[in-house]
Order: structure tokens, then sequence, then C-alpha cells
């Protein structure tokens, strides 16, 4: 294990990587306050009904969904199913992206090998992504392993803006290793 200096810290790369998650992060907070203000919108509309149905259609006209207006609304919500699964999808992108681009511009960077370097807060959103997508959001033991997002309790995981926040704060004061 090969601990890194100060001026590591202050990689070129590192800090793109910290600049993309952050403008991930802004546009799920805008996404979140949109589905909040489309639903307002939508419940205020003249001839609103709960009962109602939305219909979604192709371009062809193909029926995609028929849903009751007060199930789109559950989704809508703050912090909502539809906000969730836009949460999921950052924090997605976020590791893939360190794993895809970023990890190995740091390794160049410090003339090391890519496998080798390493982040508690990339590792802990690699478990939680897995945790979400393999196990249908439900954890137990796994949840110990988390060194950085260590607020998560065992049972079913869902990201809230609370939680995409306090990841990005992370991120935003990550250190990386080399670890050999």
């Amino acid at each position: 294990l090969r601990t890194l200096g100060a001026g590591v810290q202050d990689s070129k790369s590192l800090k793109e990587f910290q600049s993309a998650c952050q403008r991930m992060h802004s546009a799920y907070f805008t996404a979140n306050h949109g589905l909040v203000l489309y639903n307002e919108k939508q419940k205020s509309s003249d001839g609103y009904n709960e009962a109602d149905y939305q219909e979604l259609y192709d371009e062809q006209g193909t029926l995609l969904s028929r849903l009751p207006n007060w199930f789109i609304e559950q989704g809508l919500k703050f912090d909502g199913p539809i906000s969730q699964s836009i949460a999921l999808g950052i924090l997605g992108t976020m590791y893939m992206s360190w794993e895809v681009i970023y990890r190995s511009r740091i390794a160049k960077e410090l003339n090391a090998n890519p496998d080798s370097i390493k982040s508690d807060i990339i590792g802990d959103m690699r478990l939680v992504r897995n945790i979400i997508e393999h196990r249908l959001h439900v954890t137990d033991k796994d949840i110990a392993k988390l060194k950085e997002i260590d607020w998560l309790e065992p049972g079913l995981i869902l990201l809230r803006s609370s939680d995409m926040a306090k990841i990005l704060a992370r991120v935003n004061s990550m250190k990386i290793r080399i670890e050999q």
C-alpha cells in the first residue's frame, strides 16, 4: 500500500471526476424538483381526476402504458419512485465514469496500474449499485462492508436526495491510494 501525498489528491483527473459527479448530481437534483413541479401542474389542471388514467403511446400510435393518475402522482413525489430510479442511474453513471475514464487517467498521472488505484467511496458506490441492481434493493450483511456510505441500514435501500447529497460530499473530499 502506497499512501499518496496531498498533491496527488489535487490530481487533474481526480478534479475532473469530481466535477463530472457534481454535474450529474445537479442534473439529479433538478430532475427531482422538476418532477414535483410537473406533478403540481398536472393536479391543478382543469379536469384532473385522481381516478382517471393517462395513456402513453409510441410514434406509431401503439399503447405503451395506461396508468391511473393516483399512481403517477405517487411516482412524481419528491424522493418518490421516479426520483429513486434517477438516483440509481446517476450513482451507476458516477461509478462507471470512474471505472471507464477517470481511474485510468489518474493511474497514468501517477505512473501506476489502473487496478491499483483505490478509493473507499468508489468501492462503496460499487457495492450499493450492485445491491440495488442485483438484489432488488435489499441488503443485509454486506452493509457492514461500507466504509464511506456508512449511514445505510440493512433491509430495503432507497436512494433519496439526502443520500445523493452525502455521496457527492464524500466524492468531493475523496482520497485515493495505490495498492500494489
